[in-house]
């Protein structure tokens, strides 16, 4: 009797956590549709919304056998929006043929100033053997040491370092000359605008960084994501432009995930190449070379390591997408480099 009633009561809360969790989940999916990023700290909400679902396939045993056909469908309803928000992450890429002769291979990696490793940082570019690279948070140490180590490989440089976190850099095997180096609105660093002159072709690449918005004050945190919508804004806007003189590369750590206000205005013009030419959830922050488990200390706060999709590579409609891969990580910083092989039709 005392064991069919405990087994009773365990039944009562796990149906009654199953119900809070699955009416929360929809809450959450109100919530992103009718306000997107603009309640505040709603954007982290956004942005770790893959932990939202991993709780759905533990509830499916209880959900199974609950008689009310309702909690189904709320399940159901969960279900349905995890593959459409992350579906076509997990189907491999439609890689395009490409060219070997004609192949540009990109790697755009955030060194996190390589905190103050900086060889490890030039260890994960070195093995990404990118014909581009496009850096953020290069501090003066890193780009000292990209100079010592790289400058044979990459004899095109435009090394714009700074203190902390706002120092860019673009450094090739083929040449380029920087068209503009800032962007009108607030930006975490100077974005480069290059042009690359490429096998009797030419084409544009633009690398950036916008704000993170981490825990903060409320001023700092709203600050942050009204500076990065308005950079999103103003890229919606510029980008046609620039398209009107070719073939187009916008490539860099963008501080939000596909679920989060931004992504839709890279994608009105542009192709984000990991979702057409990678394979898997492709997530590139945070990690940690020190971390001994799962978790990496972010803010002081212990997170899963791989947790969210920030940097990106978008492409204009021109560009045959080969491949799409995550660099090999060998330290030196919290983000992993992504690495895209893609090429330009002959003319």
């Amino acid at each position: 009797m005392i064991t069919a009633m405990s087994t009773f009561r365990w039944q009562r809360w796990g149906r009654a956590l199953v119900l809070i969790y699955l009416i929360g989940l929809l809450l959450w999916l109100i919530l992103r549709q009718l306000t997107g990023d603009r309640i505040l700290y709603m954007t982290l909400v956004n942005a770790g919304a893959i932990v939202l679902f991993s709780p759905l396939p533990l509830a499916l045993p209880i959900v199974w056998r609950w008689p009310d056909t309702r909690v189904r469908a709320l399940w159901l309803t969960g279900l349905f929006a995890f593959l459409a928000f992350r579906g076509p992450l997990l189907v491999p890429g439609s890689g395009q043929s490409i060219p070997a002769d004609g192949q540009v291979r990109l790697l755009t990696y955030n060194a996190q100033g390589a905190q103050d490793e900086w060889d490890l940082a030039v260890d994960t570019i070195e093995a990404a053997d990118a014909d581009i690279v496009a850096l953020q948070e290069v501090t003066p140490e890193l780009a000292e040491t990209i100079e010592v180590r790289l400058s044979d490989d990459y004899p095109y440089r435009f090394l714009a370092s700074e203190p902390g976190s706002s120092g860019m850099a673009l450094i090739s095997k083929i040449p380029f000359e920087v068209v503009q180096h800032g962007l009108p609105t607030s930006w975490n660093g100077r974005p480069i605008l290059a042009r690359f002159d490429w096998q009797g072709q030419s084409f544009q690449l633009l690398t950036l960084h916008t704000w993170a918005s981490g825990p903060s004050s409320r001023e700092l945190f709203r600050w942050a994501i009204d500076a990065r919508l308005e950079n999103f804004r103003f890229l919606e806007q510029q980008i046609p432009r620039w398209l009107e003189d070719g073939p187009l590369i916008v490539a860099g750590d963008f501080n939000i995930t596909h679920l989060n206000e931004g992504y839709e205005e890279m994608t009105t013009h542009l192709r984000d190449a990991w979702r057409e030419a990678g394979w898997g959830l492709g997530h590139t922050y945070p990690v940690s070379n020190v971390a001994d488990g799962p978790l990496a200390l972010k803010y002081g706060i212990p997170v899963p390591q791989r947790l969210i999709r920030i940097d990106y590579v978008f492409v204009s409609d021109e560009w045959l997408l080969g491949s799409a891969e995550i660099a090999e990580y060998h330290g030196g910083g919290d983000h992993l480099g992504l690495v895209i092989e893609m090429a330009l039709p002959a003319d």
